[in-house]
């Protein structure tokens, strides 16, 4: 069995990446839309902004709530 040019596995490794960080994402959104729970999504955004892969999620967060908010209105 040949063994994946390392550039290819690096873009699989990036795009599993890109995914899990858009799964983080659109669970943050899904508990910032229930009312016990937005203080904890924002609490966990803010966490996970401290680590590199996540940097700028909460902004990301933002962005989507209030996108989700005028969808709603």
């Amino acid at each position: 069995m040949e063994k994946e040019p390392a550039n290819h596995q690096q873009n699989s490794q990036q795009s599993n990446r890109l995914k899990y960080r858009q799964v983080m994402l659109e669970h943050l959104i899904w508990m910032a839309s229930m009312d016990g729970a937005k203080a904890y999504a924002w609490g966990r955004a803010l966490e996970l902004d401290k680590i590199p892969y996540f940097k700028g999620i909460p902004e990301d967060l933002i962005k989507a709530m209030k996108e989700k908010n005028e969808r709603n209105a």
